[in-house]
């Protein structure tokens, strides 16, 4: 299968999977169907770093800048302290306009259906929230989950889930859904204005590979925060 990866933060379409998840993924949170209210909350996190190590955490949106480098830039949205192993960062109500993408540019394909194509969105970079100490960035923070069976080596029963933080400026659908002889690739976004809370999915069969970009539902007990310097 063709695989069409999504990152927002730099502006590439994606198209993705939806795992079929077997017994012990039945915890599920609701997404798109419950309101995010923009505060992320991060504790127990894994390998987390000491105060002495963090002491500020930061989220930035990308948006189109020819004079920037790669032909983007960064733009702070929120930012808070890190302490007692956690942080709780509280996301702005709105994004400005010149920081937003249509909704087209970054979802492209032809067989992407798109509700309204006025609309405009941002997403935290990279999906991760940004580790400073004195002002130096020293590393990021991601709420994931990945289970490889084999380091470096995908196969049966494999998986990886990652959270992304979307806003929207309207509310706005984005569906589509492919499949090939080497797997399945779905897009079920129903965009809520404001902050919306994203799962990307992909599960490993014999041979196949499944993608999906949801709000729908997430697995809840498996994703964790976790610290990367």
């Amino acid at each position: 299968m063709k695989k069409i990866f999504f990152n927002v933060t730099a502006c590439i379409c994606a198209g993705l999977l939806f795992a079929g998840c077997n017994k012990e993924d039945d915890d599920v949170v609701e997404g798109g169907s419950s309101p995010f209210d923009g505060v992320i909350v991060a504790t127990n996190i894994v390998d987390a770093p000491s105060n002495s190590q963090v002491d500020v955490v930061k989220a930035f949106v990308r948006y189109a800048d020819d004079d920037g480098e790669y032909g983007y830039r960064e733009y702070e949205i929120a930012s808070a302290p890190y302490k007692d192993g956690g942080f709780t960062l509280t996301l702005p109500a709105t994004i400005p306009d010149q920081y937003l993408y249509y909704v087209g540019d970054t979802f492209g394909s032809p067989e992407i259906i798109i509700s309204d194509m006025n609309a405009k969105l941002a997403a935290i970079s990279n999906k991760e929230v940004d580790a400073f100490k004195d002002g130096n960035h020293v590393g990021s923070f991601a709420h994931s989950y990945s289970r490889e069976e084999k380091p470096g080596y995908l196969s049966e029963g494999d998986e990886s889930v990652a959270v992304i933080y979307i806003y929207v400026d309207r509310n706005v659908s984005i569906t589509k859904t492919e499949t090939t002889t080497n797997g399945t690739s779905k897009i079920e976004l129903f965009l809520k204005r404001g902050w919306n809370i994203v799962w990307e999915i992909e599960h490993y069969a014999a041979n196949t590979s499944s993608e999906s970009l949801t709000t729908s539902t997430g697995p809840s007990s498996r994703l964790k925060w976790h610290y990367h310097d």
